[in-house]
């Protein structure tokens, strides 16, 4: 390797990602589009990023996700990016680099992309290998294809203290992964009503989409795609 193109990886001799850490006070996550169940995750043994249940742990908050052509993570004080390197590398949290660094400031500049896509300066975008989205499942690096492993949405985690109560006892109480759609009702896999007009206008006033996570809350997609 070059000098210069050193990328020094996050490794943290902290709680690993299935120990769910504290939730910010405003967790900005990144959702999968496969599963929309399951958001980016850095695990902090090692700070390889993975696929995981969305829980709005500071190992899942991506602070302002796309800022400035880098996603800072919210661990150690926003010091720390994620890096993605070459085809087929895992996507991992790395020292944050100035453009002198040319091929790691590459690796970290980011765009989130209309269609959903993370592209980064490398020319390449993130990917769900084997279009097999699973808890505990890397994310890589590969050829950007418009495929549905390759999409994603940037949002806000609620837990179900910042939900209304009428939204926070149905989401308990529904299976995770149901999606507010843009009429203002909350649809459940199966297509069912889980919450009623009057409820849903509650969370979903403005047209968002929610996904449901279940008993752990929601999130509130504000960009990406995840269609």
């Amino acid at each position: 390797m070059k000098a210069g193109m050193f990328v020094t990886v996050l490794v943290a001799a902290l709680s690993v990602c299935m120990l769910t850490p504290p939730a910010p006070a405003k967790a900005e996550v990144m959702v999968v589009a496969m599963k929309p169940t399951l958001c980016l995750d850095i695990r902090q043994t090692d700070g390889h990023l993975l696929l995981w249940g969305c829980h709005g742990g500071f190992n899942q908050d991506f602070f302002g996700a796309v800022s400035n052509n880098k996603i800072y993570s919210n661990l150690n004080g926003r010091v720390h990016c994620l890096t993605g390197m070459a085809k087929g590398s895992d996507v991992v949290l790395a020292a944050c680099v100035e453009p002198g660094n040319a091929a790691v400031y590459r690796a970290q500049a980011w765009t989130l992309q209309p269609n959903g896509e993370l592209k980064n300066g490398t020319g390449l975008c993130m990917d769900v290998p084997n279009l097999d989205a699973y808890q505990g499942q890397r994310a890589a690096m590969w050829d950007c294809n418009g495929g549905k492993n390759q999409r994603f949405g940037k949002g806000i985690f609620k837990p179900p203290s910042a939900l209304p109560a009428v939204a926070a006892s149905a989401l308990r109480g529904a299976a995770p992964g149901g999606v507010l759609t843009t009429t203002g009702r909350l649809l459940g896999n199966d297509a069912s009503s889980l919450i009623g007009h009057d409820g849903s206008t509650l969370i979903g006033h403005d047209g968002s989409t929610l996904i449901n996570q279940g008993a752990a809350g929601a999130v509130q997609i504000t960009g990406g795609a995840l269609r």
